[in-house]
């Protein structure tokens, strides 16, 4: 209910009539885009903490788009090499959430413009621009799937997956010649979704099965950003109700039914863009300062994940049963052992396999069935000769399938 969003309250009255109490977003904050100086934090309504997750990661800078993985577990970004300021240097990066392990590059020394990573629903493809075409990489064995080839000649951006995982709703073109698109991942068909002459039409994020929001300029002659719906089945589009007049209203992200994450620059904030939160229905907001949220910088590029706990993407869950779990392995990094250990909801077949940072098997357990439960595994790295550097381990039990970063420090 919106309806107490209204009115004077203490402080902590408002906290807890907030629509949103649990889950988590990650936004980056900057000064002005061309400091190369965003960073990226994330604030958990639950425990109502923020942090600067990229504090302390010294060989990259100006983090920024991040998406968390469906399990929230995981981030994906951009960011540039430290002292690489210009935009040949993006690169997308994964990161555990949490974890002390420095993000890790998906294709490193590729020399191209990699930005605005989206995880898909199987929690492991990302998609993404790859200079200036639509990229698809497989976070586990680093392999890359490009679906368009034509380059800057017809620049794509903006992509986000379909909720089934079978389609890329995504731009094309360049500010009034921008419009959005569907392609089909298998044919490579390519329907037209939005197609509003004139103006600029970007930033697409799926909502639900049937719809997805995106932002784009009020009209030809005003070029203030204001968010829209647009329904995949019937093709209708519609304005947020709660877009302001005036001001800029951008990088819409669903939480959940008609409530909405969004940056503007409208009145009540602390300047430049805030992140506030609106109901597509009524058109209530409530500005996200109410929890230190916001400053006078920008705070842009929100992400919402509902789940706070680790939980594979792919495991199922009964009621009253505590799901298959993959924890981070400890020490972390190592050399030469460390421990390796996961539950397991019911017996299965379960088989440890060791990849290197371009997806080749450096090392594996043979299969075996292993009862429900608590499952330890110690892994020595002298036992396969593996050198220093950055790995996936990774688990099989049936249909629950997740992988972690470890690494070795010799």
């Amino acid at each position: 209910m919106l309806a107490v969003w209204c009115g004077a309250v203490a402080l902590v009255d408002a906290q807890a009539q907030f629509p949103i109490s649990s889950g988590k977003i990650v936004f980056h904050r900057y000064t002005d885009w061309t400091a190369w100086d965003g960073q990226l934090y994330i604030y958990d309504f639950a425990t109502q903490s923020l942090d600067n997750i990229s504090m302390g990661w010294d060989k990259i800078e100006h983090t920024t788009n991040a998406h968390f993985s469906p399990d929230g577990t995981h981030l994906v970004f951009m960011a540039v090499p430290k002292g690489v300021r210009v935009r040949s240097g993006w690169n997308i990066y994964v990161w555990e959430v949490g974890s002390s392990t420095p993000p890790m590059e998906l294709l490193p020394g590729n020399g191209l413009m990699d930005q605005d990573p989206k995880y898909f629903p199987d929690g492991i493809h990302v998609t993404f621009k790859h200079n200036g075409d639509i990229g698809i990489v497989n976070t586990v064995t680093g392999e890359l799937t490009k679906l368009t080839n034509d380059g800057m000649m017809s620049e794509k951006s903006m992509e986000y997956p379909t909720t089934d995982g079978k389609g890329i709703i995504y731009v094309e073109g360049n500010e009034p010649n921008s419009y959005i698109y569907k392609m089909d991942i298998t044919t490579k068909t390519v329907t037209p979704f939005v197609t509003t002459a004139g103006v600029q039409n970007y930033y697409c994020i799926v909502k639900d099965d049937t719809s997805f929001l995106y932002a784009r300029w009020a009209s030809e002659s005003d070029h203030a950003d204001k968010i829209y719906s647009a329904n995949m089945m019937t093709g209708n589009i519609s304005s947020a109700r709660f877009n302001s007049s005036g001001q800029n209203d951008s990088d819409p992200y669903p939480a959940h039914d008609s409530l909405v994450f969004f940056s503007s620059t409208r009145a009540g904030g602390k300047g430049g863009y805030d992140l506030w939160i609106g109901n597509l229905n009524s058109g209530q907001t409530r500005s996200l300062s109410l929890f230190g949220v916001n400053t006078s910088l920008h705070e842009l590029g929100v992400c919402y994940t509902k789940n706070t706990t680790p939980v594979s993407v792919r495991s199922s869950k009964g009621i009253g049963q505590r799901p298959s779990i993959l924890r981070q392995n400890y020490p972390n990094p190592f050399n030469p052992e460390t421990v390796i250990e996961y539950e397991l909801e019911k017996d299965a077949v379960v088989s440890i396999g060791v990849f290197d940072i371009i997806g080749k098997q450096v090392a594996s357990v043979p299969a075996a069935v292993q009862q429900k439960g608590e499952h330890r595994f110690v892994f020595n790295c002298d036992s396969y000769g593996i050198p220093s550097g950055i790995y996936f381990y990774r688990v099989n039990a049936g249909p629950f399938v997740q992988t972690k970063t470890m690494v070795v420090i010799r």
